[in-house]
Parts: structure tokens; sequence; C-alpha cells
């Protein structure tokens, strides 16, 4: 199929203009669509009951660890924590929320990457479960 030119003006660049072409194809998808509302949540408790179905059939009991954003850390309610520990409950996957650990500013590169030193403290965290595993 011919592609006829819709541009009122020429492309800013090659790059500009392989976005703008590659987001028409993927709008003209039929399975493309905004997801709705929750859809991604249900989307990853249903990945997660696969993850979990997976492990369970290969000898594996599983762990959910939960990492908070710096931002709930400093006090923003996000509803995935309840979201998560309602799952593992459900599922009986043992929750980890690594809110408990103590973790500043400092400890953070960005919103939700840690730097060494909260890395640190997440390993720190991570050692007693993993030394029941290995």
């Amino acid at each position: 199929a011919t592609e006829v030119p819709d541009r009122l003006r020429a492309p800013v660049g090659a790059i500009g203009d392989a976005v703008v072409t590659l987001l028409r194809r993927l709008r003209e998808r039929p399975e493309w669509r905004p997801r709705e509302p929750g859809e991604a949540g249900a989307a990853t408790l249903a990945a997660l009951d696969a993850m979990v179905t997976r492990f369970r059939a290969g000898g594996v009991d599983p762990v959910l660890v939960y990492h908070p954003s710096l931002p709930e850390r400093q006090g923003e309610a996000r509803p995935e924590r309840e979201a998560f520990r309602n799952w593992a409950g459900l599922h009986r996957v043992e929750f980890l929320d690594l809110g408990a650990v103590e973790m500043g500013p400092e400890a953070y590169r960005d919103a939700l990457h840690p730097t060494a030193a909260g890395a640190e403290a997440i390993a720190a965290a991570l050692r007693p479960v993993l030394d029941v595993c290995g």
C-alpha cells in the first residue's frame, strides 16, 4: 500500500518522521487501544498469577518484594502497596515490604532507583530471605 503524505509542513527530522510513522501504524493495529483505568494493574496481577503457578510447579516458594518509591516514603499514599499485599495474602505468597527498611532521600537516585547506599540497604533486607533459599 502506498502511503499518501498527510503533512502540512516538512518533517523536523528523520527521527521525528520515524516516530510519527510508528505512532500512526500502532494506532492502525486493531489490538492497539489506550488502557482503561485499572487495566494495567489487572494485567500485572494476572502476570503474577502466572509466575507463581510456574514457580510452584518448579518447587519454588515465591516471595513478593515491594519497593516503595521515594514519594511513597515521603508520605504519598499509593494503592498499589495494599493491592500487592492483598494479592500476596490471597495466594499465600510471602510479602516483603521494603518500606520498613530505613532509607532516606540519599538512598534514591531519582523517584524509584536506588543509589549504591540504597542498594546496600535493600540487599541487607533481602539477605535473610535469600539465605533461606540457598
